[in-house]
């Protein structure tokens, strides 16, 4: 981008089509939306990593996932929006709003305009050091659901770049009220069978599904269950 010589500097990584066919490794699923300041090698944003639905990959299959989810320390489980990722940090003192795959999109431009006239706050207050990571929900960015003429900007989550973990969900949810900025719903998590029989019973209706975070003493996984 020529007219901001500062994005001239930073690298943004988004594994291509061709890994459809090579399959995912560690690397790619690291590789989407991640920004580097080329200067000094530094992270600058650090969205989620590539994750999966139940049973869509070996490391998701259920026996899997119950494995973790019988060691687990804590299990966050919240309504999956169906829009596109906007992903903002801050970057020389100012905000640096991009897409999975992107510097500048329309996805970009909408968000931009709704932080400045719905979550006026929101934009001045950002912290060096997070990746705060959000869902656009557009009627001019429809990609499944219909959510009629809604426009809203949901919090979804937090990374701490010096840890480089998620924050808790509770931390995640004092930040978006303090701007006034909505968040998915959350559920209370029981075990997998019951929301994969949930999800089943539900299918059809116009939500997406869950996002699951399993958090263990090894870290933690996130994957989807969809309807």
């Amino acid at each position: 981008n020529a007219e901001n010589k500062e994005l001239c500097w930073e690298l943004l990584a988004k594994y291509g089509i061709v890994i459809w066919n090579t399959g995912f490794h560690d690397l790619a699923k690291s590789c989407r939306g991640r920004v580097i300041d080329v200067n000094d090698m530094s992270l600058t944003s650090y969205p989620f990593d590539k994750f999966f639905n139940v049973n869509e990959t070996p490391e998701t299959k259920e026996c899997i996932v119950k494995e973790q989810i019988n060691k687990a320390n804590y299990i966050y489980a919240t309504d999956k929006k169906d829009g596109s990722t906007i992903i903002v940090s801050l970057y020389n003192g100012k905000p640096l709003i991009t897409t999975n795959g992107s510097f500048e999109n329309d996805q970009i431009k909408w968000a931009t305009d709704m932080f400045k006239k719905q979550y006026p706050s929101f934009l001045p207050n950002i912290k060096s050091g997070y990746t705060y990571i959000f869902e656009l929900i557009h009627p001019e960015n429809k990609i499944v659901l219909d959510y009629g003429n809604e426009k809203s900007l949901y919090m979804l989550a937090i990374r701490d770049l010096k840890t480089k973990q998620l924050l808790p969900l509770d931390e995640i949810h004092q930040v978006a009220d303090k701007h006034n900025i909505p968040y998915p719903d959350v559920y209370d998590f029981t075990d997998l069978d019951t929301m994969i029989k949930l999800a089943h019973e539900l299918k059809g209706a116009n939500r997406e599904g869950w996002v699951i975070r399993v958090g263990t003493d090894d870290g933690e996984k996130m994957f989807k269950l969809k309807l």
